[in-house]
């Protein structure tokens, strides 16, 4: 039996209020909750009390999913853009694009305490998908593959392999 460490019941817990302002962006506009839940009858879902849902906002069309969140309130996911899917960082009202140029269909896997986060995007240019670490507006190009999953170190798996810094 496989034992969930405190930092993946909190990663699980994130995940879940990464998908709340996910859907608060979509039902911004008009993508809400299904007829029948609460809020359906207003296009929008209603929060539990004591919580408010934040209108992250969009990079482009206004679709976007939240995919990770950490204990300082960076949001990371992926929004469509006119150039495809891109992979965003939002903190404190700032959304930003951290999509290297000219890559597409992105794809976030997560953010560590640091603020690191692990994604994946397709390079036209080199004809790949490649997994990048992106911190404070630097990206550093992990290696050829998909991003699977960051730990606290800072540490990429991806398909292909285990990156480390150093």
């Amino acid at each position: 039996m496989v034992r969930k460490s405190a930092s993946r019941v909190r990663v699980a817990g994130r995940i879940a209020l990464a998908a709340v302002l996910g859907l608060g962006a979509l039902a911004s506009v008009g993508a809400g909750p299904a007829s029948g839940r609460p809020g359906a009858e207003s296009g929008g879902c209603r929060p539990p009390t004591g919580y408010t849902t934040v209108d992250i906002g969009a990079l482009g069309t206004g679709y976007n999913t939240g995919t990770d969140l950490n204990d300082a309130g960076l949001v990371v996911g992926r929004s469509e853009t006119a150039d495809g899917m891109h992979a965003f960082a939002w903190r404190r009202g700032r959304l930003q694009d951290i999509t290297p140029p000219g890559s597409t269909d992105a794809t976030v896997v997560g953010v560590n305490e640091r603020g690191q986060v692990a994604f994946s995007a397709f390079d036209p240019a080199a004809g790949e998908t490649r997994t990048y670490l992106w911190r404070n507006g630097r990206t550093t190009t992990v290696g050829s593959g998909v991003a699977i999953d960051l730990n606290e170190r800072g540490e990429v798996l991806f398909t292909g392999g285990l990156w480390r810094r150093g």
